[in-house]
């Protein structure tokens, strides 16, 4: 799964591949937008990323005003990250 998400604000879409997450997304971004890649992206900042099956399941469950964590390149709830913990 993949999203688009803005860093530090919300996520603007998910889908099956990356294409499929930037189809979702155009439906909450006004044209034109810009992706940047993760490496160089900064706060405000529209990427997409990998994310976890829960972190997709979230988005489809609530829309995009939640928390999240990227870790490694890929989103996650915080949740997630605590239960992987010793």
């Amino acid at each position: 799964m993949y999203a688009v998400l803005q860093i530090g604000h919300a996520v603007y879409g998910v889908g099956e591949t990356p294409d499929d997450a930037v189809r979702d997304a155009a439906e909450w971004l006004e044209q034109p937008w810009e992706v940047v890649p993760l490496r160089e992206a900064v706060y405000g900042d529209l990427v997409i990323v990998p994310c976890s099956e829960r972190f997709a399941a979230r988005y489809e469950e609530c829309g995009g005003d939640f928390r999240f964590e990227i870790v490694d390149g890929e989103a996650y709830l915080p949740d997630e990250l605590e239960d992987e913990e010793p």
